[in-house]
């Protein structure tokens, strides 16, 4: 999926139950991370610090079993990922 810069994101478990941690490489400062279903619509938006050794957070998410995009960065650096809820 889209990166740009060294931004990398990983989400695990992945495929998992609604409770995720989120790990954030390449990037710092403050981040968006926005949610979204398979259609688009926004499912969750937030915004974190992040830097070279806090780079990680507990992400849980209460919403029927499918696949959703995650989506972390700034202005001129992002990652997205693809989260599956079982």
């Amino acid at each position: 999926l889209p990166s740009i810069n060294d931004a990398r994101i990983q989400i695990f478990p992945n495929p998992g139950n609604g409770n995720f941690t989120i790990q954030l490489d390449g990037i710092s400062g403050e981040i968006n991370i926005v949610i979204t279903d398979i259609t688009g619509q926004l499912i969750s938006t937030e915004t974190k610090n992040f830097s070279a050794t806090n780079n990680t957070f507990a992400l849980e998410l209460n919403v029927a079993a499918g696949i959703y995009f995650v989506k972390a960065g700034k202005p001129g650096a992002f990652a997205t990922e693809v989260l599956i809820i079982e």
